[in-house]
């Protein structure tokens, strides 16, 4: 008895609490490598790293983005780290917009190496329905383009759930 009143209970919580489930409105995978060192060009954002349109049916939709890679940084030093920032529609979305949250960081040998499986997750309240489009930066903070710095980002998905 006491086995089935245990199931009763489960079965009867199920039917309050509903399926919890997100759905996938938007994924973009790449295993092409991104590399970026050497020079002026290496301190500027890298704005395209991935690209994925999407649709909202609803005001106000919630939608989580996640983006992942692996990734390594090449310093010689510990405190210069890959910050990856997502948008949505041009606006940097919670909490990636600062500059303080490290996907990789060197780790201080001037060699690209030390390479993670790194993950970031935003999530943002799109105003409006329709067409949107979210997009992956990259920057490389304590960068020097005097010590040749360089950042490597591959094997990359994005997921947009809503």
């Amino acid at each position: 008895m006491k086995k089935l009143t245990s199931i009763t209970v489960l079965w009867v919580f199920g039917l309050i609490a509903g399926p919890l489930w997100a759905d996938v409105i938007g994924s973009r995978t790449s295993a092409t490598p991104i590399q970026v060192g050497a020079g002026a060009a290496l301190c500027a954002p890298v704005t395209n790293i991935q690209v994925v349109p999407f649709v909202t049916l609803h005001d106000n939709q919630r939608v989580v983005i996640t983006f992942s890679a692996e990734c390594s940084v090449k310093a010689p030093d510990t405190s210069t780290w890959l910050n990856i920032d997502i948008l949505v529609d041009g606006v940097e979305i919670s909490p990636t917009q600062t500059t303080d949250n490290a996907f990789c960081t060197s780790r201080g040998n001037n060699v690209l190496d030390g390479w993670v499986s790194a993950a970031t997750t935003g999530v943002y309240v799109v105003p409006d329905p329709g067409l949107h489009t979210a997009l992956v930066r990259g920057s490389l903070i304590g960068c020097s383009d005097v010590t040749d710095d360089q950042w490597r980002i591959d094997d990359m998905a994005t997921i947009i759930m809503k």
